[in-house]
């Protein structure tokens, strides 16, 4: 489906820099905690459940609209 790996490396070393290593497992947690509620906001219960109709693409350049928009495009 895409990747095959994820760089967390900035945002550990940030921790690291701020807290040592207890800023390293804040890191740690936070990004857990966003998987599992993505997840949740999905309907997968790990990432293994995940397939390609999970995923929308990117809107190409300069055909955003914000919501408000759309909205009233739809009616």
């Amino acid at each position: 489906m895409g990747a095959n790996a994820v760089a967390i490396g900035r945002p550990v070393m940030f921790g690291l820099a701020l807290e040592g290593a207890s800023g390293v497992d804040s890191v740690i947690d936070y990004l857990h905690r966003e998987t599992v509620n993505t997840l949740l906001h999905l309907g997968a219960n790990n990432l293994g459940e995940l397939r390609s109709e999970h995923v929308r693409p990117a809107a190409a350049p300069g055909t955003y609209e914000p919501l408000s928009v759309g909205a009233e495009r739809l009616g």
